[in-house]
């Protein structure tokens, strides 16, 4: 919690540009995640139809044939939300290093002579870049790791609950908490 109140301000931009930017890298996130649950879903539509019609006749093949075109029509579009997402993550987290630079970089300038004088320009740099790549690193993970996993879990266990196997959205469940 401590650590969330620290890094708070360097998550939310001050200005329309880089919010701008988190909008899109969240939309990206949300989007991919549910983008990976449905190409399983198109083969189980065409796995059923053919599997339920022994002999297909032309009407009814059409249904096989789009879930497949839809399977790699998905996956393209995917791949699309996937890359612009990945821009719009990167301008966030390269905006919150820079903030977070600054930031230190205030700090040090208005720190007394002693300290300048006690310590070496190396290590304060050093130190400095340390700070500023753990808070890119801590940004990644809990913004754009941590929180689409559990929204991706929370969606396969409503599509296993929806499709009549809530056994299987349990282990989902135990899994992920396991994991």
């Amino acid at each position: 919690v401590e650590i969330a109140r620290f890094i708070y301000p360097f998550i939310v931009p001050g200005d329309k540009k880089h919010v701008f930017f988190v909008v899109i890298a969240i939309i990206g996130i949300t989007l991919d995640k549910i983008l990976d649950i449905l190409p399983p879903l198109m083969l189980k539509i065409a796995i059923d139809t053919i599997s339920s019609n022994s002999s297909l006749p032309a009407d009814k093949a059409v249904v096989p044939i789009l879930a497949i075109v839809a399977y790699y029509g998905i996956g393209v579009l995917s791949q699309v939300i996937g890359m612009a997402q990945e821009l719009a993550q990167q301008r966030v987290s390269l905006e919150a290093e820079r903030r977070f630079a600054t930031k230190t970089f205030d700090h040090l300038h208005n720190l007394g002579l002693d300290y300048h004088l006690d310590r070496s320009a190396g290590e304060v740099v050093s130190i400095l870049n340390r700070g500023t790549s753990a808070i890119a690193t801590v940004l990644d993970v809990v913004l754009f790791t941590i929180v689409p996993t559990l929204f991706e879990t929370v969606l396969v266990m409503a599509v296993f609950w929806k499709l009549g196997a809530p056994i299987i959205a349990v282990i989902v469940l135990v899994t992920v908490a396991a994991y």
